[in-house]
């Protein structure tokens, strides 16, 4: 079911989302990734399965943007 899915995607993305947001608390005062959430939230309300799929693509898209120009994910 797309509930299973979503949470092994979650199992995997879970440590990587903790660990970028631990280095870069300000991700979360800036409100990227709430814009984002709440486009995507719409898109899925509304029945707009391409607006859902390009949300989360800009989404992820900016995390690793984030993540790569600070050279990576901290060390553990």
């Amino acid at each position: 079911t797309l509930v299973d899915i979503i949470r092994a995607l979650w199992l995997k993305a879970g440590p990587v989302i903790n660990l970028d947001l631990r280095a870069n608390p300000e991700r979360l005062a800036k409100g990227d990734a709430v814009r984002f959430h709440a486009k995507v939230l719409a898109a899925i309300k509304a029945g707009d399965e391409s607006g859902a799929r390009e949300g989360i693509a800009a989404d992820i898209n900016n995390a690793a943007e984030v993540i790569l120009s600070r050279g990576g994910l901290p060390e553990q």
